[in-house]
């Protein structure tokens, strides 16, 4: 670098140390950059007495659409008593009949513990 510096002299030195802070600062990110990514952890630990919740909750997520809601039994998810249709907008009014349509007396069905 000395030497670029007694070659190089005036408005031509501040390039030629900026290409070389860049040149350096590069390498550098490149070399401590991994080779192979890490391996990525699971997102959260599913423990066999909450299996069942959590499938349900992915089958839940993966096969109805925003526009649909699932009826199912408060402590047995595996019971499922039907599917309505909601309004799948994100705005007030749709907040509104989607509020209607879940407190519809039919809800109410199922056990009462």
């Amino acid at each position: 670098m000395i030497f670029l510096i007694r070659r190089f002299s005036g408005p031509c030195m501040m390039t030629v140390i900026v290409a070389g802070f860049v040149l350096i600062t590069g390498l550098t990110c490149l070399a401590a950059t991994p080779k192979q990514p890490p391996a990525a952890p699971e997102d959260f630990p599913v423990y066999p007495v909450i299996k069942p919740n959590v499938d349900f909750w992915i089958d839940v997520f993966t096969r109805y659409s925003r526009g649909e809601g699932v009826i199912h039994d408060a402590r047995n998810l595996s019971v499922r008593y039907g599917v309505v249709k909601l309004n799948p907008e994100n705005t007030r009014k749709a907040a509104r009949q989607n509020r209607k349509t879940k407190e519809r007396p039919w809800m109410n069905t199922g056990p009462s513990w």
